[in-house]
């Protein structure tokens, strides 16, 4: 079980890891397009 857990808990970690990556370079372009 706790195998299991932790597999399931580390590939949700890593989605979210993406989707933050994401959406956090679209802010950092947008505050660079706005300063040039």
């Amino acid at each position: 079980m706790v195998l299991i857990y932790n597999g399931t808990h580390n590939k949700i970690v890593n989605i979210f890891e993406k989707i933050i990556f994401k959406v956090l370079d679209k802010i950092l372009n947008n505050i660079t397009s706005l300063m040039e």
